[in-house]
């Protein structure tokens, strides 16, 4: 059925245009600064015995490059990750951990 046309002087009220917000895309972010080759960093390995890694400031790092300074030093002596001593690491210098089991210790190796 057609629809039905309104009566002569009926006034239909139409509801108010809704005016959509304009979406903007989102602004650019900037770029990741590059690392500053200014910045030193200190080489660390560990010798063959438990597994070691580095905690300092809530960061943990595996064998590897770091920030110098001073750090303690976490091995697996197989009852999980426990402290086991500190290193003072020395930017663009490399060093060797070793940690000896029966001492429960991990130091740098002289």
């Amino acid at each position: 059925p057609a629809p039905i046309p309104p009566a002569p002087g009926d006034v239909q009220a139409r509801p108010a245009p809704v005016t959509a917000p304009v979406r903007r895309p989102p602004a650019p972010q900037p770029p990741e600064p590059a690392p500053d080759p200014a910045v030193r960093r200190a080489r660390w390995r560990a010798l063959d015995g438990p597994p070691a890694r580095l905690r300092r400031d809530g960061q943990v790092h595996p064998p590897g490059e770091v920030d110098p300074g001073l750090w303690v030093v976490e091995a697996d002596f197989g009852e999980g990750y426990v402290a086991a001593g500190e290193v003072v690491l020395t930017a663009d210098a490399e060093a060797t951990v070793v940690c000896r089991p029966w001492l429960r210790l991990c130091e740098v190796a002289p």
